[in-house]
């Protein structure tokens, strides 16, 4: 969540996620939320049959700007 605007979610790594559109002026709060098994999160059919191992944020996120 950027400034309390989902921006939705991720599977894999490398993730990235385009989220401009969620960002303000001056200072904005983002939150992470790791899920260890989509399973539980998504409760949609395919994640049944595709959990990943569990995993968790292994370094601090990088935030990057393109022009």
């Amino acid at each position: 969540m950027l400034n309390g605007r989902d921006c939705g979610w991720l599977a894999g790594f490398p993730s990235r996620a385009e989220i401009t559109e969620a960002l303000v002026s001056g200072e904005n709060r983002l939150e992470l939320y790791v899920a260890v098994t989509l399973v539980w999160e998504r409760k949609d059919g395919a994640s049944t049959h595709l959990q990943i191992p569990a995993t968790g944020i292994t370094r601090e996120p990088i935030l990057e700007t393109y022009k």
